[in-house]
């Protein structure tokens, strides 16, 4: 078990994007999961398909932008866990990385889906502001939490798992039809 953990805690190490790219990835289809047979269970059957793309979207997209993300306001904000600067940078992401993560999230699975741009480009319109309005509600906090408590190296996990209500709602919204 010891060589197990210690092969892992290498490859965080050496690749830390994998860390992102996997939490990412099975957070979104616990996510979908959790929408398709817990929240919509009445709705329809489940689809292990529709599955698999939200994770492989967590995977492929979610993980390394929020990955990179991180990387960037770290460097832009210093480490500082005062209550002011901390709610300075929340509302910097909030303002500049929720509108490009709620676009990807779209964008991302609708590319695995097989959607043209107009589809794709006419979903976004008719999701982006319930999705980034409820974001505005459930992040400042959730962030609040991360810059002043959790450490630099475990923030990744930490948003990982405080992001499985996020990614459930998220996968909820994708699920519902696109108003016409």
């Amino acid at each position: 078990m010891s060589r197990v953990r210690n092969f892992i805690s290498g490859l965080w190490r050496r690749y830390p994007v994998l860390k992102s790219m996997l939490s990412y990835g099975t957070i979104y289809a616990a996510a979908d999961i959790n929408d398709q047979l817990i929240i919509d269970h009445k709705k329809r059957e489940y689809h292990g398909t529709v599955t698999l793309r939200r994770s492989l979207a967590g995977f492929l997209f979610i993980g390394p932008l929020v990955f990179t993300w991180l990387r960037i306001a770290d460097r832009i904000f210093l480490p500082n866990r005062s209550s002011l600067y901390i709610l300075r940078r929340v509302f910097v992401e909030q303002l500049v990385f929720a509108p490009v993560a709620i676009s990807a999230f779209y964008s991302s699975n609708n590319l695995l889906e097989g959607r043209s741009f107009e589809e794709s480009w006419k979903e976004l319109r008719d999701k982006f502001w319930t999705s980034f309005k409820a974001g505005c509600v459930y992040f400042p906090m959730v962030q609040f939490i991360n810059y002043k408590y959790i450490s630099a190296s475990r923030r990744i996990l930490f948003l990982s798992s405080a992001t499985f209500l996020w990614s459930t709602f998220m996968c909820y919204m994708k699920n519902l039809p696109v108003q016409e």
